[in-house]
């Protein structure tokens, strides 16, 4: 089961895990606009402190926009999410791509 925008759907879809990529690519670049003091900024470029569990590390949002701008061919996404024109000619990018 898939929620999205609190409807449940049942199967999940390449449709659906493109969307869901897409809006996170879509808040990331929000997100690194905003003023270095915003509260959502803060928590997303922080670094979690404290001694990790053994074994693999978690994956972390940023993780996943890493991976999904890395598809795309960019390869420092805070940068480019800075300009605006450029971020969003990579979600239009995105929105073609079709292993997104």
């Amino acid at each position: 089961m898939v929620r999205l925008r609190g409807f449940m759907f049942p199967s999940r879809s390449r449709c659906d895990v493109k969307f869901c990529n897409l809006s996170r690519l879509r808040w990331a670049g929000h997100v690194m606009c905003q003023d270095d003091d915003d509260l959502a900024r803060r928590v997303l470029l922080s670094e979690p402190g404290g001694k990790r569990p053994r074994g693999r590390p978690r994956l972390r949002w940023e993780d996943g926009v890493k991976e999904d701008v890395a598809k795309l061919g960019c390869r420092n996404w805070t940068v480019a999410a800075r300009n605006r024109k450029g971020w969003r000619k990579l979600l239009k990018e995105a929105e073609a791509h079709h292993g997104l």
